[in-house]
């Protein structure tokens, strides 16, 4: 028997404790090696399901198909047009990716943009698309939590395509499928960036997006039930629009920053 005050006592404690870190080590690297095998870049989670116009996409890559499991706590699904998508308006890092890095890792957000995607049914529906396939068919259940954000109008807003009142009908359209296929999830609507000029970007009129856009969003939002849109307009303005929109209506670097910061703080603020 080993008195309390003898030598092999601290031995004995020494090799129990190098027992449980061995232990704790050995569960701590199955449960990394299992979440590892279940959930995909679980550090920085972003990622980019976003495509060229609806008809002309390869299929989407397979984590962005619907059943495939997440570790973040909440999920933010962002829809938009080549504003959003990753590359479509020649942005390497676009506000989606910006946001994930401003958020952390407790959100997972994913990049569903599709360039020349209108609300309207056009020829480029974003209804049609991959992208809202996938995000229609996901299965949003209760946990985790689930963000959808919309930021669709720049292409409907061209002088080929502008119909407030169809604008309208498909936008509220989409959101009741949004809120029937996911009653609990938050759906929150973005207003599109200002036009730098008029007329840019395959004829887009300034007055439909600067104008008539943010006050028909905003009635959307009510009519539907959600919350106030996200002011992503509101983030240019008094800056220099030829700078932030190098072609009229495609953010650069700097442009994709504003609205990721504009986001991060309408999501987590409310404001």
């Amino acid at each position: 028997m080993v008195a309390w005050g003898g030598t092999q006592e601290p031995r004995t404690m020494q090799t129990l404790a190098m027992i449980t870190l061995l232990f704790s080590s050995a569960l701590s690297l199955k449960t990394d090696m299992r979440r590892s095998a279940v959930y995909y870049n679980s550090t920085m989670p972003y990622i980019d399901c976003s495509g060229a116009q609806p008809a002309a996409q390869a299929p989407l890559p397979a984590a962005c198909q619907p059943g495939t499991p997440v570790s973040a706590s909440t999920v933010i699904m962002i829809l938009g047009d080549s504003i959003t998508g990753a590359g479509q308006s020649g942005a390497p890092d676009p506000y989606p990716a910006k946001l994930q890095r401003l958020l952390g890792s407790e959100f997972f957000v994913m990049n569903f943009g599709c360039g020349y995607a209108t609300m309207q049914n056009t020829t480029n529906a974003y209804a049609s698309s991959p992208q809202w396939t996938a995000v229609h068919s996901a299965q949003l259940g209760p946990s985790p939590s689930f963000i959808c954000i919309i930021q669709l109008g720049s292409n409907d807003a061209q002088a080929q395509f502008w119909n407030p009142a169809g604008y309208k009908s498909a936008y509220l359209e989409m959101i009741s499928a949004l809120k029937k296929q996911a009653p609990q999830a938050r759906v929150v609507l973005s207003i599109p960036p200002p036009l730098g000029m008029d007329g840019a970007c395959a004829q887009m009129s300034k007055q439909a997006i600067d104008q008539e856009l943010p006050r028909i969003i905003t009635e959307i939002s009510h009519e539907a039930g959600l919350e106030d849109p996200i002011k992503t307009n509101e983030a240019f303005q008094g800056e220099n629009l030829a700078a932030l929109l190098p072609d009229g209506c495609h953010p650069a670097d700097a442009g994709h920053s504003k609205i990721a910061q504009a986001f991060k703080t309408h999501l987590l603020y409310g404001r």
